[in-house]
């Protein structure tokens, strides 16, 4: 029987017009945040440390080429525009107050310290009874660990949860602890989503 049911964020709750994003960033401070395709790779690599908890966001920033002087400033302008160009996937957050009523939910997402801050400032969260963020557990998906601690944490077995991600490495771990993972990649649409939710919960 399924008690639980847990969502990644990025990808499947929302998704970000970096585009739109990245041109506003520089107009506003005349440097990118694309920080995989145009960050050095020390900016890339302390960006992956933020993700666990263990790098700094304003160092990111500052290897993008941000003077200390202004990242305050760079920090309150990413944030900004990570939020002004974010799309909602407002049918399905109506979805899962639905489920609510019936299950536990739970967010299960990958983030940066300023990602994370941005969706707590817009009440993306609020929704979940708990939300397990990698920049605070110090663990990231697809690691078999970090599954394995929201499920102890949850107090709950693999075969009664479902789990739903846009990321196929992560869908395998999830699958190869016996958690019953669905493949998430039709943002916004989630007629297939539900149908295959719905056909768990039976």
């Amino acid at each position: 029987m399924i008690k639980t049911i847990i969502f990644d964020a990025g990808g499947v709750l929302f998704e970000t017009d970096w585009d739109k994003a990245n041109k506003d960033f520089k107009e506003k401070t005349g440097k990118v945040l694309f920080i995989r395709s145009a960050g050095s790779k020390e900016a890339i690599e302390e960006f992956d440390k933020t993700i666990i908890g263990q790098g700094s966001m304003d160092k990111v920033l500052e290897l993008l080429g941000i003077k200390k002087k202004d990242i305050k400033k760079a920090k309150k302008q990413y944030i900004e525009d990570y939020i002004r160009y974010k799309i909602i996937n407002k049918e399905l957050l109506s979805f899962i107050e639905k489920l609510k009523e019936s299950y536990r939910v739970i967010c299960l997402t990958d983030l940066s310290p300023y990602h994370f801050e941005a969706n707590q400032k817009i009440g993306l969260f609020n929704i979940f009874e708990k939300v397990f963020a990698s920049n605070i557990v110090g663990m990231r998906k697809p690691d078999l660990n970090l599954f394995k601690k929201v499920l102890d944490e949850l107090g709950v077995k693999p075969e009664e949860v479902i789990f739903i991600d846009d990321n196929q490495a992560n869908i395998g771990a999830a699958n190869y602890l016996g958690i019953n993972a669905i493949y998430y990649t039709e943002f916004p649409d989630i007629t297939n989503l539900k149908k295959q939710i719905n056909s768990l919960l039976r």
